[in-house]
């Protein structure tokens, strides 16, 4: 659809090899992973980072993660926060971060982004 699309990982880049295989790492703009940035998260130093590879304002961006501390992340880079049930949390956690969303699935991004 056109928006730009990054990543901001923890981890050394390794949890990019599903996606890789996959043939989607090239749909996104940035990653920005561990070596990357200067802090991890929950500060927002990736977050931010990736924020001004793209050319876009926090302000206006999404954050989407799977975990507690992604939640955190994105509220500390002053982002909307979309937390997914696909991966490491779990509804009662991730709900009791503050997600500005929550989804079961990743299938509903591009309603949830205003992108359908």
């Amino acid at each position: 659809a056109g928006t730009p699309l990054g990543i901001v990982t923890g981890s050394d880049g390794r949890s990019l090899d599903p996606l890789s295989e996959a043939g989607l790492l090239g749909h996104f703009d940035v990653v920005i992973t561990a070596a990357d940035a200067e802090r991890r998260k929950p500060h927002p130093d990736g977050l931010l980072q990736a924020a001004k590879v793209l050319g876009v304002n926090p302000e206006q961006t999404a954050y989407v993660g799977d975990t507690v501390i992604d939640v955190q992340a994105s509220r500390a880079a002053g982002m909307a926060s979309i937390a997914v049930l696909t991966g490491a949390g779990d509804s009662a956690r991730l709900s009791a971060a503050g997600p500005d969303r929550l989804t079961a699935s990743v299938s509903r991004l591009p309603e949830l982004l205003e992108l359908a």
